[in-house]
């Protein structure tokens, strides 16, 4: 995957990573941006994935990051669009609890048009293979 992506490429996808491991906190003054588990947490469901997260009031403000975790994604993507997508993202996350069942996207399905190709990791441990089958059966003429 990583030649795939090129030496630059490969560099943003470890940096993003390094972000991402389970068990990741972001220091803040409240624990509401740890990315593992608390009480704290809730889960939404998102076309049929179940995304846990924590309140994201201090997700949604990078300057409260720890360097750790910012410095990278800062020297990635520059300060001013890393906070602006980080504050969009948590934004978005926020939408999802006003939609029926989490569905951001399945009226949209039949609306494709173009050669459509699906892919997915037969042991993913996120999005279960059903969503393939759905996505397979509601584009026309994909494979």
């Amino acid at each position: 995957m990583a030649k795939a992506l090129g030496s630059r490429g490969a560099l943003r996808l470890r940096l993003l990573l390094s972000a991402l491991k389970s068990g990741v906190s972001v220091p803040l003054t409240r624990t509401e941006a740890s990315f593992g588990t608390s009480v704290t947490s809730t889960k939404v469901a998102v076309n049929g994935v179940h995304l846990h997260y924590q309140r994201t009031g201090g997700i949604r403000d990078v300057s409260k990051w720890s360097e750790k975790i910012k410095k990278p994604l800062e020297t990635l993507y520059g300060y001013e669009y890393f906070a602006k997508t980080c504050e969009k993202w948590v934004d978005g996350i926020k939408q999802f609890k006003h939609l029926p069942d989490g569905n951001i996207c399945r009226h949209l399905l039949p609306l494709i048009q173009c050669p459509t190709l699906i892919v997915h990791g037969e042991k993913d441990p996120l999005v279960p293979r059903f969503h393939a089958d759905f996505i397979h059966k509601h584009v026309s003429g994909s494979r």
